[in-house]
């Protein structure tokens, strides 16, 4: 089983990235941290814990990054467990 980060500061910002990609598309480090609404080190630990997890997934040249189908599963679990997306 996939969990998210223990830490309670780091699922937010997990949350909230995985939140941001939801819709679609590949959205480079810039646009997540505008996004997110994260400050900068939030956003790289929240990329960090979601790559190493399979939730996100890089584009080739490492510059984007978007939702896995694992991803979007975690995060519709979350919501149903009564978590805040």
């Amino acid at each position: 089983m996939i969990i998210l980060s223990r830490r309670k500061p780091s699922v937010e910002f997990e949350l909230a990235v995985l939140n941001v990609l939801a819709p679609g598309g590949q959205l480079t480090f810039s646009q997540l941290l505008r996004e997110a609404e994260l400050g900068g080190w939030a956003t790289r630990i929240a990329i960090s814990y979601l790559d190493s997890r399979g939730l996100i997934v890089p584009s080739h040249d490492h510059k984007r990054w978007r939702i896995t189908r694992t991803g979007h599963a975690m995060l519709a679990r979350h919501v149903t467990e009564g978590g805040r997306a």
